[in-house]
């Protein structure tokens, strides 16, 4: 398959469950690394840089917070949260400026966003994670753990890990993923969920 003919664009569809129809060749996790790095890595990348070259940090934060991409859309994967809740979690995002500006550690942004964001109606932890994710790439802070959300937990879950926990180490993940960042074997269970048994 080339990229073409999975999507037009890939990224925000990473949890989809349709992107692999037609792909029944992908059964080992190093097919699956593989294909990742061909068809998601490149624009996985781009979406995170996008975000790098955005000024000031309130201006980033919005954006996350509104979850736009660079092309000023809703990202295809959080088409369905409402405006009105996005609103809500970007005000609590700008009044924690400070800290957020202050963090040293993905862990303590993704802290930060959890606890502002989390508890607003509709915002769930693939939000969290994204928004995070988002802004730490201004900030230049990257996970070095895989964090688990629903499909995330389910990839993980799929290659024999213990998911009761928040996130999992690389060292304990399979071999075949300890060459990848975090955030991109996140993208890997996340969307490879039903297919990396």
């Amino acid at each position: 398959m080339t990229k073409s003919s999975a999507t037009t664009k890939t990224v925000g569809f990473r949890c989809a469950p349709t992107i692999l129809d037609g792909e029944p060749g992908l059964t080992s996790l190093g097919w699956i690394v593989q294909h990742y790095i061909r068809q998601y890595r490149a624009d996985a990348e781009e979406e995170l840089s996008s975000f790098q070259h955005v000024r000031p940090l309130s201006k980033v934060i919005k954006t996350a917070g509104m979850a736009i991409n660079s092309e000023n859309k809703r990202f295809p994967h959080q088409w369905r949260l409402k405006a009105n809740a996005l609103e809500e979690v970007t005000t609590r995002l700008i009044d924690v400026i400070e800290r957020i500006r202050e963090c040293r550690s993905f862990h303590s942004l993704f802290e930060i966003v959890q606890s502002t964001a989390g508890s607003v109606k509709g915002i769930g932890p693939l939000y969290v994670y994204d928004a995070a994710l988002r802004i730490g790439a201004h900030l230049h802070l990257s996970p070095t753990e895989v964090y688990l959300n629903a499909g995330t937990r389910d990839g993980a879950k799929a290659v024999g890990l213990n998911v009761r926990r928040e996130s999992i180490p690389i060292g304990d993940l399979p071999r075949e993923f300890r060459h990848l960042q975090a955030r991109e074997i996140e993208d890997i269970l996340c969307i490879y969920k039903k297919r990396s048994q």
